[in-house]
């Protein structure tokens, strides 16, 4: 009875910080990525036309789409592998 307890507080213990973790590091990923996209597109509206002649769109779309994939799939699990 009393071991069992013991064993079901542990666990429940154990479940919130392993969901408080996942949480917060996914808060931290998605203000990284919300930060990257808002300098991204500032840069790129400040961009003289000149570079617009010479870059073509669909370069550019993929480019951005490309830099904001690597840092949504890969910096939670950077900073995961860091602190955890």
């Amino acid at each position: 009875g009393k071991y069992l307890r013991s064993l079901i507080n542990a666990a429940c213990v154990v479940s919130v910080f392993l969901w408080l973790r996942s949480f917060l590091t996914m808060r931290v990923g998605v203000k990284a990525s919300t930060h990257l996209h808002s300098k991204m597109l500032s840069s790129i509206f400040r961009a003289p036309l000149s570079f617009f002649d010479a870059t073509p769109s669909g370069q550019l779309l993929s480019r951005f789409g490309k830099e904001m994939e690597t840092v949504d799939r890969n910096l939670p699990d950077g900073i995961g592998s860091v602190l955890y």
